[in-house]
């Protein structure tokens, strides 16, 4: 997908903009691949982003969407919950 290397190089120089959008873009292909790798990814990236940058809203939603239907993660409700919070 071309939108993921776009994202990719920036994304590996620390951009967390560029890792957010990112993990957007691998969330969005695996939807359709359901592939467990490609969400785990994302989630990892998410992750790093609501780290370094606790006031992207969208990132804790989607970390709350991924633990909510168990997308790459085990569910786990409470933690939907608080990245949904």
């Amino acid at each position: 997908m071309i939108e993921i290397r776009l994202f990719q190089s920036a994304a590996d120089k620390g951009d967390l903009e560029a890792k957010f959008n990112l993990a957007y873009f691998i969330l969005k292909d695996a939807s359709s691949t359901n592939r467990d790798e490609d969400y785990a990814l994302a989630v990892t990236l998410l992750r790093e982003v609501t780290f370094y940058d606790p006031r992207n809203a969208l990132a804790f939603y989607y970390l709350g969407f991924v633990y909510e239907h168990g997308l790459g993660v085990d569910k786990d409700y409470r933690l939907a919950i608080k990245y949904y919070q």
